[in-house]
């Protein structure tokens, strides 16, 4: 066989033979839970370059080849190579090595102090999209970036060539509601490998309580022009320097939950679905999940790097007015509070009148959910890596 030596590799100061001679790897079984080493399969491999095979025409050999390369990498789980790499980061992207930007002592949690680990992913990326579900912190993130980035602030708008040839310098920070799976698998599929990513989470009961007390405001303030014809007529009445609205059980939990009107059809279930995991497995993105509730240390963060005043995180919507009460009046003629309405009815809603028929994979984003939730900061980096 014709050899030559390779270009010289630093890998703890090994070097590589490149040979023109066939070799067909055979399949091994494993001894003691684990395989034979590389070089075992090596060795072994050179008794099928002896002279009997020379007979063979080129052909049949190139199809020998191509057949044992396709049983290899089937089974190639039955096979471990093991050779030592330093760690280092991909040149012009995120290095997402745990060991050098992740908290190994607790799998891809995320630290959230100054110089910690979400800290260093800010600094080390290009660029950050700031992506939010409904009503899981969106209008909290994009007030901070307009008042902490003012006109350099950046939202991901869905014709992204125009933003590109509107403007020269492109901001760092971006954000955008996430309102459909496509609009996350979207930006995976197409982003840069140096982005960073760091999308908010909430839990889709707590989320649909929420959404439901905001579309009541909105239909009790403005009416129906805000969420589309409802067929519902809010009684509106002044208590004192505050404003009460009613409105009828029935047709609320008919014409307005039920229809899934506004912010209530934004299910985070719907959005987490089966293509939204499967496109994280393809595309493998650098990806930041976070709780709503640590927003805050979000923004801090941000912040410091920015030398931005912003502090006050605001977690509602400023154009619903306060001083309003809100009522459902229900079939005995009794006005019930809308919290204390929630408190009784919310984890029924979703199953009495199948709100979540969009969604799929539920096992995957509860798996996701937990491992959001064990970690102390409720952050985590690249989760579906295991």
């Amino acid at each position: 066989a014709e050899t030559r030596e390779a270009p010289h590799v630093s890998c703890h100061q090994s070097a590589f033979t490149i040979t023109s001679s066939l070799f067909i790897l055979p399949i091994l079984p494993k001894k003691g839970g684990a395989a034979h080493s590389a070089d075992f399969i090596m060795s072994k491999s050179s008794l099928l370059q002896q002279p009997m095979l020379s007979f063979l025409p080129k052909r049949w050999l190139a199809l020998m080849t191509l057949a044992f390369g396709a049983a290899f990498v089937i089974f190639r789980s039955n096979v471990t190579f093991s050779f030592n790499v330093p760690n280092m980061a991909v040149s012009g992207g995120i290095s997402v090595m745990k060991n050098t930007s992740i908290n190994s002592n607790n799998d891809q949690c995320l630290s959230m102090d100054h110089g910690g680990d979400l800290d260093r992913l800010l600094d080390k990326a290009d660029v950050v999209h700031l992506l939010a579900v409904p009503k899981a912190g969106g209008s909290s993130m994009k007030v901070f970036l307009a008042e902490c980035l003012g006109k350099s602030f950046g939202s991901i708008v869905f014709d992204a060539r125009k933003k590109l040839l509107d403007q020269l310098e492109m901001s760092k920070f971006n954000f955008m509601h996430v309102n459909i799976e496509n609009q996350a698998v979207d930006l995976f599929r197409y982003s840069a490998r140096n982005v960073l990513f760091i999308m908010t989470y909430r839990d889709e009961t707590d989320r649909l309580g929420s959404a439901i007390k905001h579309v009541m405001g909105w239909v009790c303030q403005y009416g129906r022009h805000t969420v589309g014809p409802t067929g519902v007529t809010p009684r509106n009445r002044t208590e004192g320097n505050r404003m009460a609205c009613v409105i009828d059980e029935e047709e609320f939990v008919e014409k307005i939950i039920r229809q899934k009107r506004g912010e209530i059809g934004g299910s985070t279930l719907g959005i987490f679905s089966c293509l939204f995991h499967g496109s994280l497995e393809e595309n493998m993105p650098n990806l930041v999940m976070i709780s709503m509730n640590q927003l805050n240390g979000l923004f801090k963060l941000i912040s410091r790097k920015l030398s931005c005043p912003v502090e006050a995180l605001r977690l509602s919507s400023s154009a619903l007015a306060k001083n309003w009460d809100y009522y459902l009046r229900i079939k005995n003629g009794t006005e019930v509070e809308i919290n204390e309405w929630l408190g009784h009815k919310l984890n029924f809603l979703e199953s009495s009148l199948q709100l979540n028929q969009e969604a799929s994979c539920q096992g995957k984003t509860r798996q996701m959910e937990d491992r959001i939730l064990n970690c102390p900061n409720e952050a985590i980096y690249n989760f579906y890596q295991e």
